[in-house]
């Protein structure tokens, strides 16, 4: 819903660099990468001081060295140091939690599912809140895409990041079946 507004006040004023900017976050939540990305560079161009701006333009580059796994329902980023090592992995735990889950309650995935799996924290947050921060967050789910920290970016309490993945998919299908409305 907030990408509808969020439209409707670009319309209204192009230039309003505050809405573009949200836009751009709604959008790349959203996987709608192409026009998302975009927007954010023209932000980044129009005001270089717009921190989110910056922060999802420097984010890009990074996106730039990583891996990209798929399946018919799946995407998943990953950095390319990581894809070798559990990628496949990656893809077989959502492909079993999809059977399981989306069987269970009737769900279909009608686009696949982005999953992007991040080895520094920083770059999650920016990912996920556009800010760094957020220390604490192991992955996010905005519907069909999921953003995840990876077991290289782990504290001193470190966690399970196939529970992570199973608990952010069964979102993608709660998120599914009620229209994002729980």
């Amino acid at each position: 819903d907030g990408s509808a507004y969020q439209r409707q006040a670009v319309r209204w004023d192009s230039d309003y660099l505050p809405a573009k900017i949200q836009l751009a976050q709604d959008l790349l939540r959203l996987g709608e990468d192409d026009e998302g990305w975009k927007l954010a560079e023209d932000v980044f161009k129009k005001d270089a001081y717009d921190i989110v701006a910056y922060n999802l333009v420097t984010l890009r580059e990074e996106l730039s060295k990583f891996q990209v796994l798929t399946n018919r329902d799946f995407l998943v980023r990953m950095h390319a140091k990581e894809a070798p090592i559990y990628g496949k992995s990656v893809l077989n735990l959502l492909d079993r939690d999809k059977a399981g889950v989306c069987e269970k309650y009737g769900f279909n995935l009608s686009l696949p599912t982005i999953v992007e799996i991040f080895p520094e924290q920083k770059d999650f947050a920016v990912r996920t809140f556009g800010m760094p921060g957020g220390e604490g967050y192991l992955g996010v789910c905005f519907g069909r895409v999921i953003t995840a920290n990876s077991p290289a970016s782990q504290t001193a309490n470190p966690t399970c990041w196939e529970a992570v993945l199973w608990h952010e998919f069964c979102h993608v299908v709660t998120l599914g079946l009620t229209k994002n409305k729980m």
